[in-house]
């Protein structure tokens, strides 16, 4: 596996891209974050009245030396197995349309699609991969203007998840469709105060030809609020309520419950640095493996830097409870820590990178069967850099040239993996 350590040092020495990634307090469209989508509204090159759409169009080519995020294994026997690398072709559609609801207005709207069709050179025609991502929101607004009602949610379809997820037992092909519904109530009785109740629910359902019964409905409450002491200073809490219940209890998964309460303090001492840190406490518990249930604190650090006009650095670390079905299901601590870079570089070209180190620390020993069935705790150390660059041709036309690299340096050496990815994309959006 090589010596992690100084990988660590080599990664976080270089300089990275992120775009701004902190969790805010209220995200008014946090279900758009999940698909990596953009929150920024249209452009106003076409619209009709107030309504403005925003149509656009990627052709991407990609290769990766490893597409299922598998390790190089020689079995007993002396036969062997490697990773898979492919050249892949994708067209990517999309439309947004919305209208902001302007003060004193009785509500406005989001819409979104995204779509993608990607096809395999070598790999049989059957991993070739069709996805569809949908949603939207409807903003109402109360009389006096201090109070909102946001409604809305999405729906995402993919008929081939391709890639090993190496915290679970999900195979290298299968079908998933995800339903996401929420509600959000916000109340500002002063420009300095808000206060907010979200209800949200996220359906998960797994195609037929996979083998384990991974069906799960995600119930989520969250509350809190937000105070502006003055130019500097905002504070708040938030609390969250959680349910996973899965639909099939198997070894692998298990219904659980969470809760977790922060205190979050957002920090801006001047134009050139905006931080936020949330910190709290958060209680797990499982309803057939008592065994799994944990407590302990969680903290999140968000900081973006912005010396120059041209530049600015990100700042991201956190660590909280996560649950897996490798082997059976299983808690984890998740530590990330990323650090990124956007760097303009003329009026058209743009330096894109970053660097993210996770580790997976499991909470009881499991069989190591490369190892010859021998017990341990198992540990992950993640590694992933990724730079970018890109050039806008036109302020609605971009091409972008990406490298980005992964890696698992695990304790399991099977599910050790590394992979190598490059793509070329040029895109279009009016």
């Amino acid at each position: 596996m090589g010596s992690f350590l100084p990988k660590i040092f080599l990664y976080t020495a270089l300089i990275f891209l992120a775009f701004p990634a902190a969790t805010r307090a209220f995200p008014e469209f946090e279900f758009l974050q999940q698909g990596g989508y953009s929150q920024l509204p249209p452009s106003d090159k076409i619209h009709l009245g107030r309504v403005r759409i925003q149509p656009g169009l990627a052709f991407e080519t990609r290769f990766t030396d490893n597409v299922f995020l598998t390790a190089d294994k020689t079995f007993a026997n002396g036969s062997s197995e490697g990773r898979n690398e492919d050249l892949i072709f994708s067209i990517k559609p999309s439309l947004l349309a919305s209208m902001t609801r302007g003060k004193g207005e009785p509500f406005g709207f989001y819409y979104f699609y995204r779509g993608e069709d990607q096809h395999y050179v070598d790999l049989s025609a059957s991993q070739n991969t069709l996805i569809h991502h949908t949603g939207g929101a409807l903003n109402f607004g109360g009389p006096g203007g201090r109070t909102d009602l946001l409604v809305g949610g999405s729906y995402h379809k993919t008929n081939s998840f391709i890639g090993q997820d190496f915290r679970s037992n999900l195979g290298n092909r299968i079908g998933v469709e995800t339903y996401i519904g929420f509600a959000d109530f916000i109340y500002s009785p002063t420009n300095r105060f808000k206060t907010q109740i979200r209800f949200q629910l996220v359906s998960n359902r797994f195609g037929p030809d996979f083998r384990l019964p991974q069906d799960v409905d995600i119930f989520n409450i969250t509350t809190g609020f937000l105070k502006q002491a003055n130019e500097v200073l905002t504070y708040g809490l938030r609390y969250d309520h959680r349910i996973n219940s899965y639909k099939n209890a198997t070894l692998q998964n298990d219904t659980s419950v969470s809760d977790r309460g922060f205190l979050l303090v957002r920090w801006t001492p001047n134009e050139l640095i905006e931080s936020e840190l949330s910190f709290g406490y958060e209680s797990k518990s499982f309803k057939r493996f008592d065994s799994e249930n944990r407590n302990r604190p969680i903290a999140q650090l968000d900081v973006t830097y912005t010396p120059f006009s041209r530049t600015e650095f990100t700042f991201h670390a956190m660590n909280e409870i996560g649950d897996s079905s490798f082997q059976d299901i299983q808690t984890f601590i998740l530590s990330r820590i990323r650090l990124g870079l956007n760097q303009k570089m003329g009026r058209k070209l743009t330096l894109e990178t970053e660097a993210q180190v996770e580790n997976y620390d499991y909470k009881r020993e499991s069989p190591y069967f490369a190892g010859g069935g021998a017990p341990k705790v198992r540990v992950d150390n993640i590694v992933k850099g990724t730079a970018s660059l890109v050039y806008d041709i036109k302020d609605w036309l971009q091409i972008k040239a990406q490298y980005i690299y992964e890696e698992n340096v695990s304790n399991f050496d099977d599910n050790d993996f590394i992979a190598n990815t490059g793509l070329i994309q040029i895109s279009a959006e009016y």
